[in-house]
Order: structure tokens, then sequence, then C-alpha cells
């Protein structure tokens, strides 16, 4: 599945967990801008940085990110953001904090695989 093949509500969910999942380190690396770019061209750049804004204010709290991420009901759909968000913390080392946000994600979408 391509990112501009999930529902809005599952872009949403996306973008959310990559704005969280960015902040988690502290940092911003080059190569994290590499892969954020990359998403935002495969979703198409003006979607995506207008849904980045549309999180900044509806999904400003983690809490509000993972409530939009439990929205996330098809499998297909779960996987295609779980990589997308693996692709991105493996650009540099993940973090503790990187990595329970992963495990997060497997345990409450039941990603056995991932």
């Amino acid at each position: 599945m391509k990112l501009d093949e999930l529902t809005r509500d599952e872009q949403l969910a996306l973008v959310g967990l990559v704005r969280l999942l960015v902040r988690l380190d502290g940092s911003f690396s080059e190569s994290e801008r590499e892969a954020v770019d990359e998403l935002a061209a495969d979703l198409g750049n003006e979607r995506f940085w207008s849904l980045i804004d549309d999180a900044g204010t509806t999904l400003s709290e983690p809490e509000a990110i993972r409530a939009q991420a439990q929205r996330v009901t098809r499998e297909e759909a779960r996987l295609t953001i779980y990589d997308a968000l693996l692709d991105l913390a493996m650009r540099d080392t993940i973090s503790v904090e990187e990595d329970g946000l992963l495990e997060w994600l497997r345990s409450t979408w039941d990603l056995q695989d991932a």
C-alpha cells in the first residue's frame, strides 16, 4: 500500500506519529529530515505539510496522537504506517524512547511480524 492510498484519518495518524517520533530523542538530524522529505514526496508535499499543520493543532499531545493511531483499523494501513515510522527511526540510532513508541504500535496494532 502506498501512503497516498491511506484514508485521511490514517494519514493524520501517520503524520502525528511522525511528529512524535521526531521529537522523542530531542534532535532532528539531517538524515531524519531527509526521511521526512521522502515521506512528504510519497504522500504529496502539499497534502503532507497540510496534515502536519492539522496534526499540530488537533494532535498536539502524545495522548491525542496515540488515540488517533488506535483508530487505524485496516491491517494494511497499519503495516504501511509502521514501516514508514521504522524507516524514519532507523535513519539514526533508534533511541529507547523511539523504540518504546514502535513497541507500543506493534502491541496496539498486533503486528506480530513487524
